[in-house]
């Protein structure tokens, strides 16, 4: 949507759009944040300090009573990536169902009708993972700039999103 800038007369300078994207960005975090007090985010990001102690129970996360688990994801971020730059070395594309299909292993008829992908690197390396951690896991590679989503428009005139990876060189962003 911020691509498309269709609410604006004038269109956004590529600055523009990357402010508008990393403010999405940051809302995006913000609402996946299950774990850390609401006031110290905001806060955070206004550039103030507040002692969670001081919260006192007043935001939904400190509120809530459910424990949390930590999880290390980093097998199922490493494999989605070297995953996703397989298939784009292949000059394939990978959208995130199907990297998500891929990841654990699944057989789907989509994927084996593309043959071949059962023996690529990483297949069924996840799938000891829930269905629904590995999604997370991969939302939050796209929303923190690792992976990328390119639309492409098909014959039949609907759009697909396929999953591309990020490079980050010195704080700069580059797509391959």
């Amino acid at each position: 949507m911020i691509e498309n800038n269709n609410d604006n007369e004038e269109p956004l300078t590529p600055e523009g759009i990357e402010r508008q994207k990393d403010a999405a960005r940051e809302v995006v975090k913000y609402c996946c944040n299950i774990s850390e007090c609401r006031r110290v985010q905001v806060l955070r990001h206004f550039g103030q300090d507040f002692d969670q102690r001081n919260c006192q129970r007043g935001c939904d996360n400190c509120l809530d009573n459910r424990q949390l688990v930590a999880e290390d994801v980093t097998i199922i971020a490493k494999n989605a990536i070297d995953i996703v730059q397989s298939v784009l070395d292949a000059d394939a594309n990978i959208t995130v169902p199907q990297l998500t299909q891929y990841l654990r292993g699944n057989n789907a008829a989509k994927l084996r009708e593309r043959g071949g992908l059962e023996e690529m690197v990483g297949f069924g390396t996840c799938k000891g993972f829930s269905k629904e951690l590995v999604e997370l896991s991969l939302d939050q590679l796209l929303a923190r700039d690792i992976l990328n989503c390119r639309r492409e428009r098909q014959q039949s005139g609907y759009f697909t999103e396929y999953v591309e990876v990020s490079i980050f060189q010195f704080g700069v962003r580059f797509w391959t």
